[in-house]
């Protein structure tokens, strides 16, 4: 708020000369132009519900996804929460076995629970990033494997699952937050 006052107070002492001069080389001249960036906004910090710049930023500070990219270099996936995984004669069924040492901020072990609800939610909240899941099943057949299974063969399945929108929740923390698999508020 005091920041906000400083602002306005700052814009409020400025002339009433309409010149728009913006120059940074000329030391004397200041602008006349308040001028407030807007493309830092933030709609939600809920992987679900963001697929904006600064949501995948924030996305990929505050959740870890079953696969991510070596460092800036966007052709080569590596594990995650995922230890390893394997890729179907067909190319259309990834099966993920989850690192046991996976584990939540708060040293609950993430599981494949937490990634099919947390996939699901994604596909079916419909928010901006829900496409990514588009065509993809996900099933958990035990604790430590993860199978997402694409309708057609999409060469784009690992890189869509490195996204941070699909990050992965603690399931039952967001549920408690009212949170769920199907379409759902929450935020």
């Amino acid at each position: 708020m005091g920041l906000l006052a400083t602002t306005m107070a700052l814009a409020a002492c400025g002339g009433s000369d309409s010149s728009s001069d913006t120059s940074s080389s000329s030391s004397n001249s200041a602008s006349k132009t308040l001028v407030v960036d807007a493309v830092f906004s933030l709609k939600s910090a809920d992987p679900a519900h963001n697929y904006e710049p600064t949501g995948q930023i924030v996305a990929r500070a505050l959740y870890s996804t079953l696969v991510t990219f070596a460092g800036d270099d966007l052709t080569k996936v590596v594990p995650d929460l995922a230890s390893s995984w394997t890729t179907s004669d067909d190319g259309k069924t990834y099966t993920f076995t989850m690192n046991p040492a996976a584990k939540f901020t708060d040293g609950t072990p993430v599981t494949s629970a937490d990634v099919v609800f947390s996939l699901n939610r994604v596909a079916n909240v419909k928010g901006n990033p829900s496409f990514l899941m588009d065509g993809l099943t996900v099933t958990a057949p035990d604790a430590t494997t993860v199978v997402v299974e694409s309708a057609t063969v999409d060469s784009a399945v690992l890189g869509k699952l490195a996204n941070p929108s699909l990050g992965i929740l603690d399931r039952a923390k967001a549920k408690a937050a009212g949170a769920t698999d199907a379409a759902d508020a929450a935020t």
